[in-house]
């Protein structure tokens, strides 16, 4: 984990770490559905 100095002036690390793994899914999910999208579109 890095550690952000100014941590506990901004946002405490568990909601910023919560903010980065929801949102990484989400780009996770958007890909995986690109990528099957294209599969279906080559058949």
């Amino acid at each position: 984990m890095v550690m952000i100095k100014d941590d506990h002036h901004f946002f405490s690390s568990d909601s910023l770490f919560i903010a980065i793994v929801s949102l990484a899914s989400l780009l996770v999910i958007t890909i995986l559905n690109v990528k099957e999208k294209r599969h279906e579109n080559r058949r």
